[in-house]
């Protein structure tokens, strides 16, 4: 609980930093949902101005059921430790805080 609540501070300040327009890429080296897709999750719920960015092609990716543009990579397919990755941006027309 108290690595989620950390995660999601991190994340929802950096987030508010951004310009409009910017781009933030979260990425943890864990498979736990709740460190992961369970965040992002929470940042677009807290943040209206936060949308997901579509990833571009690289390495086999897994799609968590329901957060499309987020991904899974598997270390036996990836040539990856493995890890999780979401690109956020905040709407081109919002003012930063």
């Amino acid at each position: 609980e108290a690595i989620e609540a950390m995660q999601r501070g991190l994340i929802r300040r950096g987030f508010q930093l951004l310009r409009p327009g910017g781009r933030l890429v979260y990425s943890t080296c864990s498979f736990a949902r709740r460190q992961n897709e369970d965040v992002v999750r929470w940042l677009l719920a807290v943040e209206p101005e936060a949308r997901i960015v579509p990833l571009p092609p690289g390495p086999p990716m897994r799609e968590p059921p329901g957060l499309a543009g987020a991904a899974y990579l598997d270390p036996l397919t990836s040539a990856t430790s493995g890890l999780f990755v979401a690109a956020l941006e905040r709407a081109p027309s919002a003012a930063p805080l």
